[in-house]
């Protein structure tokens, strides 16, 4: 992370900015008044993550305080004000405010006499107490803590408990149960909520693996054994990098995602929302302070929902996570987790920072059959993994995946990283090779076209589904299981993505898909409807849903594009194309069996004219394109805003400049895989993406 910037003027007039992130205290100077920035390099002054205070003192010299010795990195301890006399190049022995562990964010001020007053924390989530210390700047260079003018430890504030469950969720209920997990600095730790549920690895080892996948014409590649022999004019078609990470461990628990149900905050409750085949969502309980379920399931039909079936007592919530999990014992066994990583992947620099400003690009290089992933960071290339395209470095095939087409297969290959890459744990570090590096290079601007190749995704960033996360009531159906959702923009369009573990569109023969973008347009739930308690296909939507893109496939086969809208009215408002957001259903016609006045509406653009549409009609929206990778395994959707309608007054409902919350799901019946039942997921939430 880079965050908690403080900036102070050097004598040189040149601007010298102080930033805390993941390995202590970056540093960049600006020699034009703050226009432009050198590139951020760590600091000498040595600090653990947290927040540390600099500025002017009266005299012109520099006061500084920070955790422990300048030259020594050390916990959140060892509170200590330094004096600069020369710009920040060296610094003063230093006064100790207070050496305990747990004490953290420092702050301050300088008095017309001179007295400088630092005002602190201490044990944030134990005690939670603020403090001050007040002392001159003489005290800070002569280092003397029994000078007349120090005070040191001064209680501002202090916490003094309360016992009433109800008056501590009051507070923010996620702390309170974080707060349970306290380590050795007083601060709230997933480390420790592992260890105290037996969930904290043993005896790990780690593998990190580099993989790149690329589809081919099958009569380009393979020969009449169907083994790999590309041609000279065989083309790589999409080819996709990934980084596939194993680890393998000991723990005396296992922890069992449970998938039939949510946690969410309603005020200063966490509601535990079970699902049904039937009901949809519903209340089922609550997670207490203690991060445990209780259930209320009183006026609950309880058989209805599996997540009732399961004991409550092995059921723990993690406050980290925000995941709910089922407990049990190891029994002994080793364990394995597996997590995919696709582009852009997360690299640190030599010095543990992140690389916010790194991209990536992947060529081919015909001469050598080889595929090559490069990282490129303030215009070098560099190499940061490769792979041959042989036979035997083939890990995987995927054939006639893309609906509809045979004629394509998929490979697989391992790769190997270069050697300016190395892995710590699960992460991957960039050496400090920069002498090296060769060419120079210029990024091209990201913009997207809708072709099936989706070299212009892979620097864009979005959100991430577990895989296999699978209600227990429907079918484990790999085409609808989401891995990842993108979002983009440009004047007249918005631009979609995602990635499935399997194909999108896929359905057999008789089968029907069908895939949903899914828009709060005024960021507010209570308007359009809640997709989690009206339809049994969506899960985890806490938004309210306005307005959607969308695209259905039958029997293998791609039908058509359309909206969907969500609010007051129906057919005759969405005719009309001027729509008011509000309360409204799924479905038409309402549990008394009578149809109701707001439901959502779906329908197509075209041949300038609008018409409603349903399931298994033809007829695409002509402002809504989409194409799929030819594995099927990708999506991109390119939606035209003014297709999204205006308001009763003659506005668009999505213009530049507006912020919605956006997630996209997918559902579809598994006739592929000869079963009856149907597969669904949902992406999580972008909030607050602002149409630039």
């Amino acid at each position: 992370s880079f965050d908690e910037h403080m900036i102070v003027e050097r004598k040189d007039k040149s601007l010298w900015m102080l930033i805390r992130t993941k390995y202590g205290i970056g540093e960049s100077i600006s020699r034009d008044r703050g226009k432009t920035w050198s590139t951020l390099v760590p600091s000498s002054i040595q600090h653990p993550s947290a927040r540390f205070f600099i500025r002017h003192l009266h005299s012109g010299n520099l006061l500084l305080v920070k955790h422990g010795p300048i030259s020594k990195k050390t916990g959140r301890s060892h509170l200590t004000a330094f004096v600069s006399e020369d710009d920040g190049h060296t610094w003063s022995n230093g006064l100790l405010l207070d050496e305990r562990s747990g004490v953290s964010y420092p702050d301050g001020q300088q008095s017309p006499d001179g007295t400088i007053h630092i005002i602190y924390d201490y044990s944030r989530t134990g005690a939670r107490e603020i403090l001050m210390a007040t002392f001159t700047e003489e005290d800070v260079i002569a280092g003397d803590p029994s000078s007349s003018s120090v005070s040191l430890q001064m209680h501002v504030s202090k916490y003094e408990g309360i016992s009433d469950e109800t008056k501590i969720f009051a507070k923010n209920p996620i702390q309170v149960i974080q707060s349970l997990y306290l380590d050795s600095e007083g601060m709230p730790s997933h480390d420790v909520f592992l260890k105290t549920h037996g969930l904290y690895p043993l005896n790990s080892t780690i593998q990190s693996t580099p993989y790149f996948t690329v589809s081919f014409l099958k009569d380009d590649v393979l020969n009449k054994n169907g083994e790999f022999k590309p041609g000279k004019s065989a083309e790589l078609l999409n080819p996709d990098f990934y980084v596939e990470t194993i680890t393998k461990y000991n723990s005396a628990n296992i922890a069992v995602p449970i998938w039939d149900g949510r946690v969410y905050q309603d005020e200063n409750d966490l509601i535990l929302g079970g699902y049904s085949s039937k009901l949809n969502e519903r209340p089922v309980g609550k997670i207490n302070s203690k991060g445990l379920f209780i259930s209320e399931s009183e006026g609950v039909d309880s058989e209805e929902f599996p997540i009732l079936q399961l004991p409550a007592e092995n059921l723990i919530f993690d406050p980290f996570e925000w995941k709910l999990l089922g407990l049990k014992q190891s029994s002994g066994e080793t364990i394995q987790k597996s997590v995919s990583s696709f582009l852009p992947i997360i690299i640190y620099g030599p010095q543990g920072e992140l690389l916010n400003n790194i991209s990536f690009e992947l060529e081919s290089l015909p001469a050598s059959q080889s595929l090559v992933l490069y990282g490129i960071i303030d215009g070098k290339k560099i190499e940061i993994a490769t792979c041959s395209l042989t036979n035997s470095d083939i890990v995987k095939r995927k054939e006639a995946s893309q609906p509809g087409d045979g004629e394509v297969i998929t490979l697989t290959f391992q790769g190997l990283y270069s050697d300016k890459i190395s892995h710590k744990n699960t992460d991957l570090y960039l050496h400090n090779e920069s002498e090296k590096l060769s060419e120079e290079y210029t990024i091209q601007p990201n913009t997207i076209e809708i072709d099936g190749y989706f070299q212009d995704w892979r620097n864009i960033h979005g959100v991430k589904d577990m895989k296999g996360d699978y209600v227990s009531y429907l079918y484990a159906n790999p085409d609808t299981d989401l891995l990842e959702f993108k979002i983009s923009n440009d004047d007249k369009y918005l631009y979609l993505y995602s990635r499935v573990v399997g194909a999108h569109g896929r359905t057999g023969e008789k089968g029907r898909y069908y895939w949903y973008a899914y828009i709060d347009v005024d960021r507010d739930a209570s308007t359009g409807y809640p997709p989690t308690r009206d339809d049994n296909c969506y899960f985890g939507i806490s938004i309210g849903d306005d307005c959607e893109a969308q695209f259905e496939f039958v029997g293998n086969r791609f039908v058509k594009t359309f909206f969907g809208f969500t609010g007051i009215g129906a057919e005759k408002e969405v005719l009309s194309g001027k729509l008011k957001l509000g309360p409204s259903y799924y479905s038409p016609i309402g549990k008394d069996g009578k149809k109701r006045e707001s439901y959502k509406i779906e329908y197509v653009n075209r041949d300038s004219s609008r018409f409603i549409t349903h399931d298994y009609t033809e007829g695409t929206s002509e402002d809504i394109v989409i194409a799929l990778s030819p594995d099927g395994s990708e999506v991109e959707v390119k939606v035209e805003l003014a297709g999204f309608l205006k308001d009763t007054s003659g506005n668009m409902l999505m213009y530049r400049g507006k912020k919605i919350d956006i997630a996209v799901g997918a559902e579809g019946s598994s006739d592929h895989y000869g079963s009856d039942d149907w597969g669904a997921d949902s992406s999580p939430v972008i909030y607050g993406y602002t149409i630039k």
